[in-house]
């Protein structure tokens, strides 16, 4: 393969992961399920413990 075509290889996988996001986004919607987040931190039982949630 040349260096094009590797580029262009690299290129169509991203899209296909982000067309992929979008299909679970509106599938979710669909089903009425929670959207879900990622990326962001995650600590265990931390959720109760912040005073500005309450």
């Amino acid at each position: 393969m040349t260096k094009k075509e590797l580029t262009s290889v690299y290129y169509i996988k991203k899209e296909i992961k982000m067309w992929e996001e979008q299909l679970e986004l509106i599938e979710s919607k669909a089903e009425g399920k929670a959207m879900q987040i990622t990326g962001l931190p995650f600590t265990p039982g931390a959720g109760s413990s912040d005073p500005m949630a309450a």
